[in-house]
């Protein structure tokens, strides 16, 4: 995004009624060198609000007013464009205070959000509040490294916190970095959705910028899930596509939309993180080295369009919500199957596959498992060549709440003794859902076999061991979810078990 733009929500403006409970006390801020009465006039022109804003004058009951005053002034706009940098940091300090408001009606955040965001951008500043000294420096090695930026585990007030430093080659152009890098933030800081990583503060120094959020115990989706491996992956890119959608609803872009950089927090939710360092690192002039690309890898997850602009008539390689419906494909078959795209393929020959057209394969035995027809059709949508010919993200959404809702059904796998196979199977009760697994892998002391149902709408799962130990068969059943464990008492009594799984 521009610094001309800003996020916006669509609803419907309606003028604001003074609060009817006790107001919370008055914005103050920094007072700049206008002497201004401390009363206000609720018909103030929009060059007074603008005035009294700077000066922090503006009292609780006509602060509304005073902002639909403000920004219904094309004066008092231009007027804002070409603030001082100290008049600047007073504006940002007050719009900032409104924003941290949650009573204010949808509109006037609106406002206030949009004219902050080109303040911030224009003098390279951000509200002091937002500003962060841990009080110790980043030594000592660091915890993960990107291509973008390195993370550090930190304390903060008393909670856990990851300081991402944003990795610096060279300094062409500082001040157009500082820009770029406060625009973000801002944008970032401004979402509030359950699957969206919450930004705490920034750090900035002369030569380092680093983001403080909040730390995520869980590690990224995919350490989530290798370390869960009974959790539902599709309830978990549910969580993912709405972040997405949250943001696209406001008039914001991930661009940098991967595996690496979805965090599950402590609740097992998946956030979005990351956001915004596509843009700040995307141009050519930035100080961080175009080589972070390639480092990071997040060529697997771009669309052709980002990778060629110019193949696609299009001047500049900017991240649109068509790129980020492509990045959210790659990221359910990463998410799913286990690997990242092009797994098999090297960094740096990836991108030239996908220019070619080629696009990763539908996955084959228990890599493939949690792939359904509907969810690889709904992908190769994603993957089009032509953007406008991918799903929105909301159809993608559709699909993998469809999915999660029926997934997984109640599994059975039946068990029996080699050495008493003369069982009648057809007495033995078995769901319309049962696991399908080869009879193999037999244990050569016990002689434990999985028979198979052969229902075909039943999701397939393989025994990959048997075995005995202190007096017990344990068996691990390889599923759709992962491995799944049962122990039973061995001996030649054993004629028939049947093992249910419920997920």
């Amino acid at each position: 995004m521009e610094a001309e733009d800003a996020p916006v929500l669509n609803e419907n403006r309606q003028r604001a009624q003074p609060p009817a409970e006790t107001p919370p006390p008055p914005i103050s801020t920094t007072r700049s060198n206008v002497d201004l009465p401390s009363s206000a006039d609720p018909h103030d022109s929009g060059e007074q609000a603008l005035q009294r804003f700077i000066s922090g004058g503006v009292p609780q009951e006509v602060l509304v007013l005073s902002i639909e005053a403000l920004f219904s002034s094309e004066r008092a706009i231009n007027m804002i464009n070409d603030l001082q940098r100290s008049e600047a940091e007073a504006f940002v300090e007050a719009i900032y205070e409104v924003l941290e408001r949650p009573d204010f009606p949808p509109y006037v955040r609106n406002d206030c959000l949009r004219s902050l965001y080109r303040v911030c951008a224009r003098h390279s500043l951000l509200p002091r509040s937002l500003q962060i000294e841990l009080g110790e420096s980043l030594t000592g090695a660091a915890l993960c490294h990107g291509g973008f930026g390195d993370v550090w585990k930190r304390e903060y007030r008393g909670q856990q916190v990851a300081v991402k430093v944003l990795k610096m080659y060279e300094s062409n152009d500082l001040r157009k970095f500082t820009r770029r890098f406060c625009k973000e933030f801002i944008t970032w800081k401004s979402l509030r959705h359950q699957n969206v990583l919450p930004l705490l503060g920034v750090m900035m120094s002369e030569n380092r910028f680093a983001m403080v959020s909040e730390w995520m115990p869980n590690g990224d989706i995919n350490q989530f899930v290798k370390a869960h491996e009974g959790v539902n992956r599709f309830e978990l890119l549910v969580g993912v596509a709405e972040g997405l959608i949250y943001m696209h609803e406001r008039g914001m872009v991930h661009g940098d939309l991967k595996g690496a950089n979805i965090l599950i927090d402590e609740n097992g939710r998946a956030r979005l993180a990351d956001f915004g360092l596509l843009a700040i690192v995307s141009d050519a002039t930035t100080i961080i080295s175009s080589a972070a690309f390639s480092e990071a890898g997040t060529h697997r997850w771009m669309s052709p369009e980002l990778l060629d602009p110019e193949k696609f008539q299009l001047e500049h390689s900017r991240p649109t919500k068509l790129s980020d419906c492509y990045a959210l494909g790659m990221v359910v078959y990463e998410v799913l199957s286990g690997n990242v795209p092009f797994y098999r393929c090297g960094r740096y020959a990836v991108a030239a596959r996908i220019l070619e057209g080629e696009r990763p394969g539908r996955p084959q035995g228990t890599e493939g498992l949690w792939f359904t027809d509907e969810i690889w059709r709904v992908l190769e949508r994603c993957w089009k060549t032509t953007a406008s010919d991918r799903p929105r993200t909301a159809d993608v959404l559709l699909c993998l709440k469809k999915v999660s809702g029926s997934w997984p059904p109640s599994q059975t796998t039946n068990l029996y003794s080699s050495a008493h196979d003369n069982t009648d199977k057809s007495k033995v009760p078995s769901p319309p859902h049962a696991v399908t697994a080869e009879p193999s892998r037999r244990s050569p002391s016990v002689g434990i076999v999985a028979r198979e149902s052969h229902d075909s709408g039943a999701p397939r799962g393989t025994v990959e061991t048997a075995f005995s130990g202190d007096g017990e068969v344990w068996v691990r059943l390889q599923t759709p979810l992962g491995s799944l464990y049962k122990s039973c008492t061995s001996g030649h009594q054993m004629k028939c078990l049947q093992f249910s799984f419920f997920f």
